[in-house]
């Protein structure tokens, strides 16, 4: 691995390693309703008016509790989650690829099974295991839907460079995913705030406080852009060079 990609795998797990911490510290924060100041309708921040804010730089959701603390806790919820359905999707991955090993019939099934995955009906199969919030089946059922192209790679041209690539297109799909399902009330269940139950509310919430809505919805972008970014910086040509002088194509 070269210097950028060195570079670019610090930066990632110092980024992670710092949402963590920061939403360890504000979980309580993150939940607590502020009934020094609330009055029934969500605060303002303290751009928009600094004498109404009570102290919340992003002002407060509708039931009083601060915006910037649920939304740390909220990324680092979906952060969480996208890192559990990586490593259920590298099991995967690892597995197929240690049973291609076998031979050419080994490979050729394994792939035609990354083809039916590729091919499956998503939505249905995850609502349906979401519905009763079994949490574990929905990473499984994720991991299984971001693996294909990842198995793929396995069999054909297992390099540093391409699983890398892979991964972070996988985690962009992945938050999108989690988020969604938040959205439509699966997954992290409220007062635990995540980007998607943040945004359920959108509709009503919106002429009561449109930061309640607006704020989120960047939130849940600049996550999506920020991995797009790391993966243009750190995947150049020569930042993660193949293993054992393989050719990156």
């Amino acid at each position: 691995m070269s210097k950028r990609g060195i570079a670019t795998t610090a930066l990632v797990v110092a980024a992670l390693a710092l949402l963590f911490a920061a939403a360890f510290a504000l979980r309580d924060q993150a939940v607590g309703i502020d009934t020094a100041h609330w009055m029934g309708s969500p605060l303002p921040p303290c751009f928009e008016d600094a004498k109404a804010c009570g102290g919340h730089l992003l002002g407060t959701d509708p039931v009083g509790r601060d915006l910037l603390a649920r939304l740390i806790v909220g990324a680092a919820v979906t952060a969480a989650g996208c890192l559990a359905v990586l490593i259920v999707e590298a099991i995967i991955v690892l597995a197929a690829a240690a049973v291609s090993r076998a031979g050419k019939i080994a490979r050729y099934a394994i792939a035609r099974l990354a083809e039916a995955l590729s091919a499956f009906p998503a939505w249905p199969l995850l609502i349906v295991v979401a519905f009763g919030f079994r949490l574990s089946l929905v990473g499984l059922v994720a991991a299984s839907l971001v693996a294909p192209a990842a198995i793929r790679i396995a069999i054909l041209r297992p390099t540093v460079r391409s699983f890398a690539d892979r991964a972070a297109k996988d985690a962009q799909r992945i938050v999108v995913l989690l988020s969604t399902l938040g959205f439509f009330g699966y997954g992290t269940q409220p007062p635990t705030p995540s980007l998607g139950n943040m945004l359920a509310g959108a509709q009503q919430n919106f002429d009561v406080g449109w930061w309640t809505v607006v704020f989120p919805a960047v939130t849940l972008f600049a996550v999506v852009l920020s991995i797009e970014v790391l993966r243009r910086l750190g995947l150049r040509r020569g930042s993660f060079p193949a293993p054992l002088g393989v050719p990156v194509r």
